[in-house]
């Protein structure tokens, strides 16, 4: 009851910032393009509010601010507000209202936009501001052990913010269950949060907990350990069927971040080749002087969902590499030792003249824009790995790795990848690059490797 009146209040707040930003909008435009009867603009109410409402709550911005932080606010707040100002200019474009000025329709969704972002930030703010003054805390129990329970009893230690206290973790392994029921029985409690890893304890005690806590009615929040033996992203609630279910997903992305990480890889790709364009005949002119062969190069590599796809690149070796490395590995135990660590060779004898200088300058890659226009490849990701890499390279956890398209650039690249020697390590990179993905991610890791082409400090 009394989140939804909470809910019910900050919904009325919104549309009335919303309406005062139409008669704004309307003032402007009167100021400056002369407007005549309002009631002609009124029905763009009709629909524009029920979409903000709606695209509010489909974001969670109308309640809930407990265990949200103010950059997670305003950006969906502001997102909201930019697909309700897209789906309203599809129905004025659909009912062909030509007499609507564009100017208006700007500055009543801009106004808007800062009036009910800038409402949040305030709600927001008073709410975090009552919570630390002792206004609407909780208290909670702690049933479990390890990192996760530790990371929890300290999120809200350290964060008076969420108005959450912890008053006990219980280790259940150190206590009888019955102990455990009496102390809750003792206490005034409003939740209580469960963190156990998985094992045999977990197997042999989870649904026994459980059903001593649910008797008194008391919110039990069991946080997700599926970590535990599988590296999943998202975790959430759905329906198989008629029955409940949890959805368990790799890394990957949303639907918003799909559409805005293809459009940009179309993009940088269209750009990247078109600029580099120029290079192509000369650097195939280099390429057949230097040595037979075809100019360009295809190698099998693993992409998103573990699909196979052709990798293209600048040929840099010699038409027998392959032959050649038979022999090195035949030949030199040491060359075979490293082939086997890293898949690399230092002063590789199979790279040509010119394929040395086409990898020092990463002209070689230049091709792979076509890869990422084909849709095998993203402009930024992980390293575009060999089969025969899988098992090593994330041994049990691939589907980490296979959640996205690899990139012609990423963490590894944009750094000083020469200097990184330690297979393990570039591992991780990939991995943490999965698993922290953002558009500015890819912007940050972009601009860095630049400067690292450039200077060939990330050269190998």
């Amino acid at each position: 009851m009394y989140s939804s009146i909470i809910q019910i209040t900050i919904t009325i707040l919104d549309i009335f910032l919303v309406l005062f930003a139409f008669g704004l909008a309307y003032l402007i435009g009167i100021q400056r393009q002369g407007f005549e009867g309002i009631e002609k603009y009124l029905w763009l109410l009709y629909f524009s509010i029920p979409f903000i409402v709606f695209c509010l709550f489909r974001r969670g911005m109308l309640t809930g601010y407990r265990y949200r932080r103010k950059g997670e606010i305003f950006f969906n707040t502001l997102f909201s507000l930019i697909q309700a100002g897209i789906l309203s200019s599809a129905v004025l474009y659909l009912f062909k209202a030509e007499y609507y000025s564009r100017l208006f329709f700007g500055v009543y969704f801009a106004m808007a936009a800062v009036f009910v972002v800038a409402e949040k930030m305030v709600v927001k703010s008073l709410y975090d501001w009552a919570l630390k003054k002792g206004f609407y805390n909780i208290q909670a129990f702690l049933i479990g052990w390890g990192k996760r329970a530790q990371r929890i009893a300290d999120v809200f230690s350290e964060a008076p913010q969420y108005g959450v206290r912890v008053i006990s973790v219980i280790d259940p392994r150190e206590t009888d269950m019955a102990s455990i029921v009496r102390t809750i029985q003792k206490n005034k409690i409003h939740e209580i949060f469960i963190a156990i890893p998985r094992g045999e304890y977990y197997h042999n005690h989870i649904d026994a907990i459980i059903r001593q806590i649910e008797p008194f009615g008391i919110p039990l929040k069991t946080v997700f350990n599926f970590e535990d033996i599988v590296d999943m992203h998202a975790k959430r609630n759905c329906k198989v069927g008629d029955e409940e279910a949890l959805l368990l997903v790799h890394h990957g992305l949303n639907n918003d971040q799909i559409i805005i990480k293809r459009v940009f890889d179309v993009l940088g790709a269209t750009v990247g080749l078109i600029l580099s364009s120029i290079l192509f005949i000369p650097i195939a002119f280099a390429i057949k002087l230097n040595s037979t062969g075809p100019v360009f190069f295809a190698h099998r590599r693993i992409g998103k969902n573990a699909r196979a796809f052709h990798l293209y690149k600048f040929r840099t070796m010699y038409a027998d590499a392959p032959k050649r490395l038979e022999e090195i590995m035949a030949n030199d135990p040491q060359a075979k030792q490293e082939w086997e660590k890293n898949f690399k060779l230092k002063n590789d004898p199979r790279i040509t003249r010119v394929g040395n200088f086409l990898r020092k300058t990463s002209l070689d890659e230049l091709p792979q824009f076509w890869n990422v226009l084909k849709g095998d490849m993203s402009l930024v990701g992980a390293r575009p790995i060999v089969q025969k890499e899988v098992s090593n390279y994330y041994k049990d956890r691939a589907g980490v790795y296979c959640s996205l398209k690899p990139g012609i650039t990423g963490p590894w690249q944009a750094g000083k990848r020469s200097e990184i020697e330690d297979y393990s390590e570039r591992v991780e990179l990939d991995r943490w690059y999965v698993k922290h993905y953002s558009l500015w991610l890819d912007v940050k890791i972009i601009f860095k490797t630049i400067p690292s082409v450039l200077t060939r400090k990330g050269a190998v």
